[in-house]
């Protein structure tokens, strides 16, 4: 007898759909999805992450199995999807936000299918198109890489909607996907370790909901129980031997780590290919869940190497856990609270974030009766106060469960509109045009922020207190180091041959990116980029008293707080810029001062 799920009740039904009206309709959704990330993402400069990890990417396509150990908190699946794709085509900026663009569209599908498994075939569909034409996926979505964290919204998805096969009915099959799908979460994003305590959670409820239905036990369930803490001891001892051949590794490729790899790499498949060949099993309480977390920390270093031969990537992961940024964790939860929440609020559009916060105080009241909603709110909420932890707060970190998100919003708006439908046939209609108006709202804002949809909030909130209350790329309203192209163009058309040039832009690696070799001028940088990677601190601001040209970003002034002299800026410029980048209409995005 299967048993019973904390996930998803065993008689739940679904409204059927057409299989062709399923497919028009996704179809509808991912072509609109591909065509506004696509279109919007040509004229977006390139990011501080992105041009990071786009030399990530190409190093592995050097040492596919060492990499690199450059930012080595980042975990490498997303370099590493890349890297399989720039062999066919080449690096490239445009080749990587087009693999972020087909994630997306793979996220949305994963979103319709897991919604599908937990509620029905039209709350899928809402569930999907929230996703695809809300201006957060959309702006991150068509970012490269790590920048945008669109791996993890996929993978975190996908690792949800396996556990919820697996918690449904637990057999060997089933856990191996769920682990491949944590492990592989855990691979795009580190964060998703929160994932583990989740299962753990709904695994308890599950263990309560079967003892009270069945007591039995198979008598096959100890084989393969003493397999899996057999192997347990295994991998914990393959991870420890692991990290500390990494540790010992003095930055160079060593037998001994890679051997360690390969040990992990068999081990590892070795108990997916006989989890997947055997049938029905029903572990305890506590074996399953553990055999889920163990195997996916197992697969994030069997499918991902650089974790377990690279020494930077393990040093760079301990020295951030033990420094914490020398803050204590929890330091500034407000702050993140505050971010969190006004992502969830605004940056889906307002119609859908008011309807998010309704369906999330809605789900928590209505967890212990409509079990399908468990895992989402389970995960939605451990994964926002386990942020709130964390000494810094990204403006993509909610991309991870925004599908998620997306799920409960639209649960709830199918239960209003059915609820009302057993009032009346008017009470049903008028549910009906309720989700038409959020959806219909959504698709107007997110084409009219089109193409500029990291700046959709300062339309509700500018770029003060709420739109900035963080620094860098850590606030509602995005203002990454777009502009760079423009300025740099600029200048080598107008900028004095043999003149100064003083630029007060952070992201001084994207900047070198950019400008060609031997320049008719001076140029004298901030310095932030290199003090950074050396450990140093902010140098002192250079000076623009015998300055040509100055060059200023919006991070500057509502980000950094980093401004040349008011005093000099204006005697000597005239205070108003000789050129200016704009961004969404009338917003100034970058601007070179020129002197008069």
């Amino acid at each position: 007898m299967p048993a019973m799920s904390a996930v998803v009740p065993p008689s739940s039904g679904e409204t059927q759909l057409p299989r062709s009206l399923i497919a028009g309709s996704l179809s509808i959704i991912g072509v609109s999805f591909v065509a506004l990330a696509w279109s919007s993402q040509s004229g977006l400069g390139m990011l501080w992450d992105e041009k990071v990890d786009l030399g990530i990417a190409s190093r592995l396509l050097e040492h596919p199995i060492y990499g690199s150990g450059e930012d080595g908190s980042q975990m490498r699946l997303p370099m590493l999807a890349n890297a399989i794709v720039f062999t066919a085509s080449g690096p490239g900026l445009g080749v990587s936000r087009g693999v972020s663009i087909a994630v997306g569209l793979v996220t949305i599908l994963a979103t319709f299918g897991l919604c599908r498994r937990l509620l029905d075939g039209p709350t899928a569909l809402l569930a999907a198109a929230l996703t695809a034409l809300g201006p957060y996926f959309l702006s991150f979505s068509r970012i490269a890489m790590t920048e945008g964290d669109v791996f993890a919204a996929l993978f975190v998805t996908l690792a949800c909607w396996a556990y919820a096969n697996y918690s449904d009915r637990p057999n060997g099959p089933r856990l191996a996907l769920a682990s491949i799908g944590l492990g592989l979460a855990i691979g795009a994003k580190l964060y998703s370790l929160f994932l583990i305590p989740v299962f753990g959670l709904c695994e308890l409820i599950r263990a309560r909901v079967r003892r009270n239905a069945d007591r039995r036990r198979s008598r096959g369930d100890a084989t393969p129980g003493t397999a899996a803490w057999g192997w347990v001891i295994a991998a914990s001892s393959c991870l420890t031997l692991g990290a500390a051949s990494a540790g010992l590794a003095q930055g160079h490729r060593t037998t001994a780590s890679i051997a360690v790899w390969g040990l992990l790499l068999g081990l590892t498949a070795g108990v997916l290919i006989s989890l997947a060949r055997r049938g029905e099993w029903h572990p305890s309480r506590s074996a399953g869940w553990v055999l889920i977390g163990m195997l996916g920390l197992a697969v994030t270093g069997a499918a991902m190497p650089q974790h377990i031969v690279n020494p930077e990537i393990a040093r760079t992961i301990a020295r951030r856990a033990a420094h914490w940024d020398h803050l204590f964790p929890g330091a500034l939860w407000l702050d993140h609270l505050r971010l969190y929440s006004g992502i969830v609020l605004i940056c889906g559009t307002v119609p859908v974030g008011l309807a998010t916060v309704t369906a999330l105080i809605w789900a928590w009241m209505r967890e212990g009766d409509r079990p399908e909603v468990r895992l989402p709110i389970f995960a939605a909420t451990f994964f926002v106060l386990s942020l709130t932890l964390l000494p810094l707060r990204q403006t993509f970190y909610l991309m991870s469960i925004w599908p998620l998100l997306m799920i409960l919003t639209a649960g709830w708006l199918v239960t209003i509109r059915r609820w009302l439908g057993k009032q009346s046939r008017t009470a049903g209609v008028a549910g009906t045009a309720l989700i038409v108006v959020v959806v219909g709202l959504q698709a107007a804002s997110t084409v009219h922020a089109w193409p500029d949809y990291n700046l959709y909030a300062r339309r509700w909130v500018g770029t003060r207190w709420l739109g900035a209350e963080a620094r860098g790329y850590r606030n509602l309203v995005q203002t990454p180091c777009d502009g760079y192209a423009e300025l740099v163009d600029w200048c080598l058309e107008n900028a004095p041959r043999g003149g100064r040039v003083v630029s007060y832009l952070w992201a001084d690696h994207v900047l070198d990116g950019l400008l060609p070799d031997g320049l008719p001028f001076t140029l004298v940088r901030r310095g932030v980029w290199r003090a950074a990677n050396l450990g140093l601190p902010v140098p002192a601001p250079p000076g623009i008293d015998d300055a040509d040209v100055v060059l200023i970003h919006i991070n500057n002034q509502v980000e950094y707080d980093d401004m040349p002299p008011a005093d000099v800026l204006s005697a000597r410029f005239g205070g108003a810029a000789a050129f200016t980048v704009y961004r969404d209409g009338d917003f100034p995005m970058a601007m070179a001062y020129r002197v008069r």
